[in-house]
């Protein structure tokens, strides 16, 4: 994991001190950001170019607080860190943003004026820091640390912040709770005392490779063969970072790259006789002899002109679902007819012992794994596989990251629902046969989901899958298709005619029975009505049959699992958690549901992720009377998003406007938040503020998934660092500037270079991209909207940023009664300031 920091730099300070707690060892790039040179390299990784940046296999991720909590939900052993209880977590999250927004901002300007522009802090940022101190000190008073009984990432984050403030020895005699908390945070992280001197001792790189390249595996082979350590940098070609970063080393910027002490060479061909040549203890894998390495070489160039071409040009028309044409297959089989050939004559293709062109060509030859191609007819390669892979260390294991790898970069798109028992057939079942899906969460509720959704399916439902431009929808479908399409043998829905007829039956009677009585009893209770007596009558009657099925055999259709009983399983599934049904009274599918959770891998913890979903859903569609408290008032720019949010998601919030240049609403706000900040939310005694972490509440909470806020930590950690960058620059540069057009004063040049700095970051963020943080919408959009609804009420020109202007006018679409709401915001703050000049 590599992370670029300075070591004066307090939010780098947090991330390394995070780091330590979790026992992680850092690639440390020190660097000095002040530096062009240093910030162009930055640019490349982090348009903001700033640190901390981190970068862990490909993924980059800036803002300290981002990092930190990627870290934790990544790498750490429990998550007492970064707590999972949607109560305590909020309030860690209102201390990260005290901290990014008003802790450190107030602590680096006191200490910058000092040290910086040797001038006196003026009273203003005296008066700001005090009151930033005095914040903290009511958070360790009330307990031992900042945001609950244990250590957490808000305790080393602001840590970083207060340390601060010893380097011009400032005096925290007023506060004796921080002084002891300061004490306690210390105690905790291993090895404090000793912090500078271990920031400079770098440890081995971490390093994570993707094999799936024939190429690669053939230097990859030939090193370990020679006993020469490679050190790995997985590349992706197709992002344009690394392809720039791989182009300053290799015009051609192609993979495998080798850099040998200054020494670049590309080509694996070149590669494998360049390590042999330099590395090898002797010449036997690439002979001097010139009649013998003229052999080798013609069959180097046998590979590449004619076998390895054949085999690539088949794997790229099968992976776009095109058959190969019987001549292509005739050029195929030739090619392996001259290698039987060759290993006819000799043991090896080369030569009596192995050599650069063995390895060469299995790499070449493993790839028909892909193709499943029969190599029955062809013994003698058989035969010769099997010496070569003798030969090579640790190869079998080497295989099976290639298999693992391989799996990974043919992942299929899934478009779904997590709560919906359709949904999840298709995702047990892949994971039955081993096949990675890349998921994609719908809301069926959000109109431009739907609308993308409708482009693909004309039935716009989910799930629905798409398998390399083949679209399958229908979960029983779908099912069948992975079945048929990736299965290594007939088990799940076998080919016997009569074993097939009764998988087909039970999964009818799973659609038109079993499910169907579930769906009904479900959709009546949410209507917070009892179901007939018929209703009920007839779901029994659908679990008696599926309970009489399961006293024939073991399994719903068959003497072995089947994709009948995926399908049936979730459907049981569904009816203890949405409904409570009592199965007492049918022991066999009790018995039957275990055999065949235990048959899936990982199933069991799916079915638990499944039933924390559907939890926190059932309550928000059951009790529609269940409401928050929300202080607010909608001309302020921080309540908006949670506005927008909760509109989004259909919750019904009290809202209780509140203004804090009122005397009396400022004192009743006080009373539920120390900071007396708005917005704050009340939701069932729990009091939180700051907006992004109210946002991350409540679409924790009360999402029907996670695609407004991801549980995958790489998406999350985007999110994350979209919401810091808000809530600690862009957010402010507008609002002053919004403040200023109101008044009709002039905005300053310094000002509106600040402006114009974030729009052209958003404008990166969007590029490729049709929301902030990736391809979902997320709470970092309804957060950086709000702050480009400030610049387009002060009519700030967006014409030379398509992107934002595509993502400004598609926001609309996504929060009912936007534009009327927009309208009493401008009346509201035009009035305030006209009282605030009176």
């Amino acid at each position: 994991m590599e992370l670029y920091y300075n070591i004066v730099s307090p939010p780098c300070q947090s991330v390394l001190l995070v780091g330590k707690k979790l026992g992680i060892t850092f690639d440390l790039k020190e660097v000095n950001p002040h530096l062009p040179e240093v910030r162009e390299q930055l640019r490349k990784l982090n348009p903001q170019h700033t640190i901390p940046t981190f970068v862990e296999d490909g993924h980059v991720i800036w803002e300290s607080y981002a990092i930190a909590i990627y870290l934790v939900e990544n790498h750490g052993k429990d998550d007492s860190l970064y707590p999972r209880d949607s109560k305590v977590r909020s309030v860690v999250n209102q201390r990260l943003f005290f901290d990014n927004g008003l802790m450190f901002k107030s602590a680096i300007e006191y200490v910058e004026c000092i040290l910086k522009k040797k001038l006196e802090p003026t009273e203003e940022m005296q008066q700001k820091l005090k009151k930033a101190l005095g914040l903290l000190e009511s958070f360790v008073k009330e307990r031992s640390f900042v945001a609950t009984d244990h250590l957490t990432i808000a305790d080393i984050c602001l840590l970083s912040s207060v340390t601060m403030l010893a380097g011009i020895k400032y005096d925290l005699a007023a506060f004796p709770a921080i002084s002891a908390w300061v004490a306690r945070v210390t105690d905790e992280l291993p090895g404090y005392g000793e912090f500078h001197q271990e920031l400079h001792e770098k440890s081995m790189e971490y390093i994570k490779t993707l094999l799936i390249s024939p190429p690669c595996h053939s230097a990859i082979l030939v090193a370990k063969k020679l006993g020469v350590t490679l050190n790995l940098k997985k590349t992706n070609i197709q992002d344009p970072v690394e392809r720039d970063a791989l182009t300053k080393l290799n015009p051609q910027h192609t993979i495998p790259t080798l850099v040998d002490n200054g020494h670049v060479v590309w080509e694996s061909y070149a590669i494998v006789t360049y390590l042999v040549d330099v590395h090898g203890k002797d010449d036997t894998l690439y002979p001097k002899d010139p009649k013998v390495r003229s052999v080798v070489n013609q069959r180097l160039f046998f590979d590449i002109g004619t076998l390895y071409k054949q085999i690539i040009d088949i794997i790229h028309l099968v992976f776009k679902k095109v058959q190969p044409t019987d001549e292509q297959m005739e050029k195929l089989k030739k090619a392996i007819d001259l290698l039987e050939h060759f290993v006819t004559e000799r043991s090896y293709a080369a030569a009596d012992h192995l050599t650069v062109a063995d390895i060469c060509l299995l790499g070449s030859v493993s790839a028909l794994s892909w193709l499943k191609y029969d190599l029955e007819p062809f013994p003698h390669v058989k035969a010769w596989i099997a010496r070569v892979a003798s030969e090579l260390p640790d190869y079998a294991e080497f295989r099976k990251e290639v298999e693992a790898a391989t799996k990974d970069s043919l992942s299929m798109d899934y478009y779904y629902n997590f709560v919906s028992p359709p949904s999840q057939s298709a995702i047990l079942v892949a994971r039955k046969l081993g096949i990675k899906l890349n998921l994609k969460p719908m809301n069926i509720y959000d109109p431009v989901e739907m609308d993308t959704l409708s482009k693909i399916n004309p039935y716009h439902t989910l799930p629905m899958l798409v398998d390399d431009g083949t679209i399958i929808f229908e979960s029983y479908a779908i099912v069948l298709y992975l079945v048929e399409t990736y299965a290594k043998n007939d088990a799940l829905y076998p080919k016997d005619p009569k074993v097939r007829c009764a998988v087909n039956q039970r999964l009818f009677f799973d659609v038109g029975t079993l499910y169907k009585q579930i769906y009904e009893n479900i959709h009546v209770q949410l209507q917070d009505r009892q179901p007939t007596e018929k209703q009920v009558q007839r779901l029994k009657k659908g679990a008696d049959v599926l309970e009489h099925f399961l006293t024939e055999r073991s399994y719903a259709a068959a003497d072995q699992l089947t994709v009948a009983d995926i399908c049936l399983l979730v459907t049981v599934n569904a009816l203890a958690l949405w409904l409570s049904y009592e199965l007492e009274a049918y022991p066999r599918i009790r018995d039957w549901f275990r055999r065949v959770t235990d048959g899936i891998p990982d199933c069991a913890k799916f079915l638990r992720e499944v039933e924390d979903a559907t939890r926190a859903t059932i309550p928000a569609s059951r009790d529609q009377k269940h409401t928050m408290d929300l202080y607010y008032h909608i001309r302020s720019a921080p309540c908006q998003p949670v506005v927008y949010l909760a509109r989004h998601l259909g919750l019904e919030l009290n809202h209780k406007v509140t203004s804090v240049y009122d005397p009396s609403d400022f004192e009743a706000l006080k009373k539920v938040n120390p900071q007396h900040t708005i917005p704050t939310l009340v939701d069932n005694g729990h009091v939180l503020w700051d907006s992004h972490a109210i946002l991350i509440y409540m679409a924790e909470k009360y999402a029907v998934d996670d695609s407004l806020y991801p549980k995958d930590p790489c998406e999350r950690s985007v999110v994350h660092q979209r919401l810091f960058f808000d809530s600690g620059i862009f957010q402010m540069s507008t609002l002053q500037a919004i403040s200023q057009h109101l008044r009709n004063n002039p905005i300053s040049d310094e000002h509106m270079a600040k402006v114009k700095r974030g729009v052209e970051i958003v404008e990166m963020y969007l590029t490729d991209r049709p929301y902030v943080a990736g391809q979902k919408l997320t709470i970092a959009d309804f957060s950086i909207f709000v702050s480009f609804c400030s610049l387009d009420m002060m009519k700030y020109d967006l014409t030379a940023y398509p992107n934002v202007s595509r993502w400004f006018a598609k926001m609309g679409t996504h929060i009912p009664d936007l534009e009327p709401t927009r309208k009493v915001i401008e009346v509201e703050l035009r009035a305030l300031l006209e009282s605030m000049n009176k």
